[in-house]
């Protein structure tokens, strides 16, 4: 069974041409298994079917009836309870599992691109409060989890003892990619939690997109202006001695 992300590994030094998504890969099979269609061949195919689209769509997207037309993504989109909401459901399904079981295949993809002979250090992001696979822990240069939905310190240490735990883990960077748990007042919180297990703890403050609060949302003040900001940098430099 082929399936969708599958390699085609002779040709894998070749250049890579993206259009946004998986099946915009130049040297990768499409989802049928079969070879991937020239650029000229897509193009005439894309041309084409513009044309057939444009002869019954008029003014505001409508056509010739007065409907708006399949663009639309709240038209196309099947009905609940159908058969075909439920294939389609069960292809997400298919891709979420072939990404968590297969991404371990990019991640050697991208360590193999040189350069001008340089390279990049590969890895790959967890959600909240998840454990990296083995295949994932395997092919990276360094772990990225997620404190996002951790509300107690006591997992966050247990999450950096459960990583070096996975089969095929040897001495490598540990990350917490971001946390939203602040409490850098309380001698017991999620960035000290981190790194009393040695790994990197990484501030994850939203804000409120007030150009005040945190440093997520836009319009977003640089400045040590809050006393969130202010305590966190406070511990910082209290860990770093700076």
């Amino acid at each position: 069974m082929r399936v969708l992300l599958e390699m085609n590994y002779r040709q894998h030094q070749r250049c890579l041409s993206w259009s946004g998504s998986c099946l915009g890969m130049r040297d990768f099979m499409n989802s049928s298994g079969h070879p991937a269609v020239s650029e000229s061949a897509t193009r005439r195919v894309k041309k084409t079917k513009g044309h057939k689209r444009n002869r019954n769509r008029g003014r505001n997207g409508k056509n010739a009836h007065g409907a708006q037309s399949g663009n639309d993504v709240g038209t196309t989109m099947a009905a609940v309870g159908t058969l075909t909401r439920t294939k389609a459901l069960l292809l997400a399904a298919l891709r979420v599992w072939e990404l968590k079981h297969r991404i371990h295949e990019l991640i050697d993809l991208a360590k193999a691109i040189r350069v001008d002979g340089r390279l990049l250090l590969t890895g790959a992001s967890y959600g909240g409060n998840a454990i990296p696979t083995s295949n994932v822990v395997k092919s990276s240069d360094f772990l990225l989890l997620h404190g996002n939905g951790v509300k107690e310190p006591s997992r966050i240490a247990e999450m950096v003892r459960q990583t070096r735990r996975v089969v095929g883990y040897r001495a490598m960077p540990i990350l917490f990619n971001e946390d939203d748990h602040f409490d850098f007042d309380k001698p017991d919180n999620n960035m000290m939690a981190a790194i009393g297990e040695y790994a990197s703890w990484g501030y994850f403050d939203p804000g409120e997109s007030n150009y005040s609060d945190g440093y997520q949302c836009p319009p977003v003040n640089w400045g040590i202006n809050t006393p969130r900001k202010r305590a966190f940098f406070a511990l910082a430099k209290e860990v770093t001695g700076s």
